[in-house]
């Protein structure tokens, strides 16, 4: 049976999310791609037959993209010295590090009552990569950021 043919079941909807980032919720967050695996395969012969057995699970990146809100940049900036990085002028850099915090990036849907219908938590993330945006004088949109983050493993609850 079809969900448009009960009244009971209701479609996911792509804007009905919410995003945690750094202890705030991230309600300037325009897009954000749900969490995805990849699971490695090894192929083993056996006399006339070749075999696919399961390998190890790698997490695929997740991308958010947020408006700029003012400041946002800056603290998103912020985080390369949080993570170890030194600028030049300040010194020599020791290499930089991945923060074991306890906070947690969540990724949650939401239904039209406003009630969590899907939470994924991000274990051990880091913001990979930031883009600031771009800026024109032929174009009259919002500036957005892009953070790309890699995480060790995601949770579904």
């Amino acid at each position: 049976m079809a969900f448009w043919s009960s009244s009971e079941l209701e479609p996911t909807r792509k804007y009905r999310f919410k995003v945690t980032l750094l202890d705030d919720v991230v309600w300037w967050a325009k897009s954000v791609s749900k969490p995805s695996f990849e699971v490695s395969s090894n192929k083993y012969t056996a006399i006339n037959y070749s075999l696919e057995y399961p390998g190890i699970v790698s997490w695929n990146d997740v991308t958010l993209t947020v408006v700029d809100v003012g400041k946002k940049t800056k603290k998103y900036y912020d985080q390369l010295e949080k993570i170890g990085y030194v600028f030049p002028t300040k010194g020599t850099a020791a290499g930089v590090k991945k923060i074991e915090s306890s906070g947690k990036l969540l990724i949650e849907q939401v239904n039209a009552d406003g009630e969590t219908i899907e939470e994924w938590s991000l274990n051990n993330f880091m913001i990979k990569s930031v883009t600031f945006g771009d800026l024109s004088y032929d174009d009259d949109g919002l500036v957005e950021l892009q953070l790309t983050i890699a995480y060790d493993w995601a949770e579904l609850k």
